[in-house]
């Protein structure tokens, strides 16, 4: 007879149980950042206090931790950083969203869900924070590593292939040019973790960023050098207005760089490029440092991002590739090209120019002038023919005389 309410329960709690779901891992390692996803039927935004984590043998002790939670697309995520050292090898704990509006068969209910995990194991190498992105311009990545030397890890990203993690913290500016719009899932190491970009609201973000009346290419410098290595990185400002810029400024930090190459006015239409290097062949932290390029009231800045690595082959400046034939920092003249009018059209493909986006270096072609004369000439032919065959008709039944008329004739 007990097992009938026991199986009434059952019953009544399956709905429960597949209306919402947490996905998560089961076991963490120490310091590592949880990374989960909250899916179901949500009728009510869910908040940050609403969201507890727990432990305790009785699962009634909350843990304070680093933690945010966000929706992103039609699902909400939660990250967490855990805690680095638990005095208990493995420990429970439970991540619990309170409160939760969702449907139940049918009917408006809110639900408390939980989801039990255990800590266990030797300190993670390493954690990311924060463990979910929405963005509509470029952010931030932290990644803390645990280890007391440099370690390599792989992402998923074209512009850091490789990234090298000092001990401690190391941040890392991600451009939203490399990402799709909506849902996108990025790997760092072993985390991947959902980012979400909205670019309908974002400004556009070219190579070329216009500073009032000057460019510049390339509107930022990502780079990964190895250690002991001091590349050149060279920059093209270009001032495509009709009148001189006096008294540029360069700012930056003069105890890491070196700047040659610039005067400090630039023509009307006239390039300059600047050549930007490292002082010292020995630094081997992780450079994030900005150049600020300012004309009278006006400044721009490109940041610099240096990363070291031990491994030649890992070794990239992916706006070095194409510098020197790029057309995105330089004139259309420079170029030997023009601007076609907009009844022409180019006998190349055209090119995006740092004044212009269809730079042609062909001939620019007019359209052939039709001669549609003959169309008349036909119309004229077609007329005349018809006029011929109504005019023979007539002559025709002129000729032909009724019987009746000749009998009459005749008497």
């Amino acid at each position: 007879m007990k097992k009938i309410p026991v199986i009434i329960l059952m019953i009544l709690l399956a709905p429960l149980a597949s209306s919402l779901s947490i996905d998560i891992k089961p076991v963490y390692q120490p310091g590592e950042t949880l990374i989960a996803e909250l899916s179901g039927n949500i009728l009510e935004p869910i908040e940050f206090e609403d969201v507890v984590f727990k432990t305790g043998s009785l699962g009634n002790v909350n843990v304070p931790l680093e933690y945010d939670v966000k929706k992103l697309g039609d699902s909400y995520f939660i990250y967490a950083v855990l805690p680095s050292s638990v005095q208990e090898n493995p420990k429970n704990y439970s991540i619990n969203v309170l409160d939760v509006l969702t449907t139940l068969n049918g009917v408006q209910q809110k639900l408390d869900i939980q989801q039990n995990f255990t800590i266990s194991g030797e300190l993670i190498p390493y954690s990311i924070k924060p463990g979910f992105v929405s963005a509509s311009s470029d952010f931030d990545i932290t990644l803390i590593s645990n280890k007391d030397s440099n370690i390599d890890i792989e992402t998923s990203l074209p512009e850091f292939p490789v990234l090298t993690l000092k001990p401690g913290d190391n941040l890392f500016r991600i451009k939203i040019q490399s990402l799709a719009e909506g849902m996108n899932s990025v790997s760092f190491g072993q985390y991947t973790i959902p980012v979400y970009i909205n670019k309908i609201s974002a400004p556009p973000d070219p190579s070329v960023l216009e500073i009032n009346k000057f460019k510049i290419f390339p509107s930022r410098i990502d780079s990964i050098i190895v250690f002991g290595h001091a590349p050149v990185y060279p920059i093209r400002i270009t001032n495509p207005g009709n009148s001189t810029i006096s008294n540029i400024e360069l700012i930056y930090n003069e105890n890491l760089f070196s700047i040659t190459g610039f005067s400090g006015n630039l023509s009307s239409e006239q390039s300059v490029e600047l050549n930007i290097s490292l002082k010292d062949r020995e630094v081997s932290k992780n450079i994030s440092e900005v150049l600020i390029v300012r004309s009278q009231d006006f400044e721009q800045e490109i940041p610099i991002e240096i990363f070291f690595t031990s491994e030649a082959e890992k070794a990239t400046t992916p706006y070095l590739t194409d510098f020197s034939e790029s057309s995105l920092g330089k004139l259309c003249k420079e170029l030997n090209g023009k601007f076609c009018s907009a009844s022409q059209t180019c006998s190349k493909d055209t090119i995006n120019t740092i004044d212009g986006n269809n730079c042609c270096t062909g001939v620019c072609e007019s359209p052939e002038e039709t001669d549609y004369s003959w169309i008349g000439w036909l119309i004229g032919a077609v007329v005349l023919i018809v006029l011929v065959i109504i005019a023979g008709r007539y002559v025709k039944s002129r000729k032909s005389i009724n019987p009746l008329d000749k009998k009459l004739g005749k008497a």
